[in-house]
């Protein structure tokens, strides 16, 4: 289930923001600020492959009227949802990936495993097999 929660908040916020997958993987939570409002979150995103000269790329996603499709409420379900099993994002990297055994580990999600799990993802859907939005987990 945390694969999948990541997944749909990786995912979400890669179409919103426009960063490149294996940067938006390397993001670590420090360099996320809320809005005062609630209304969206901050990324001060300093290092991914175009920033290795000290650079930052700033860039904000917003919240979304659809719910289905909005990035920040699927950010805060991963999130809620990472807390509930005892995995604690404010540190590190927000999108982590998995060992081959599937624990969770403080290491990015990296582009081309990004790639593999959209190709699942997509395929899994097609076949009816994976919830088609974050609506469908709300049940947890």
């Amino acid at each position: 289930m945390f694969v999948h929660m990541r997944d749909q908040a990786f995912f979400k916020t890669l179409f919103f923001s426009g960063d490149r997958a294996g940067d938006l993987g390397q993001v670590k939570t420090p360099e996320i600020l809320r809005f005062p409002d609630g209304d969206g979150l901050l990324f001060n995103h300093i290092w991914g492959k175009t920033l290795r000269d000290g650079s930052s790329n700033l860039f904000d996603i917003r919240r979304n009227k659809n719910p289905d499709i909005c990035p920040v409420r699927a950010i805060d379900l991963y999130v809620a949802f990472a807390k509930r099993i005892g995995i604690d994002l404010t540190g590190g990297f927000l999108f982590r990936s998995t060992s081959s055994d599937g624990t969770v580990i403080d290491k990015p999600f990296s582009s081309p495993a990004a790639d593999a799990r959209l190709i699942t993802c997509a395929t899994a859907r097609l076949a009816g097999l994976y919830p088609s939005t974050a609506s469908d987990l709300a049940v947890l």
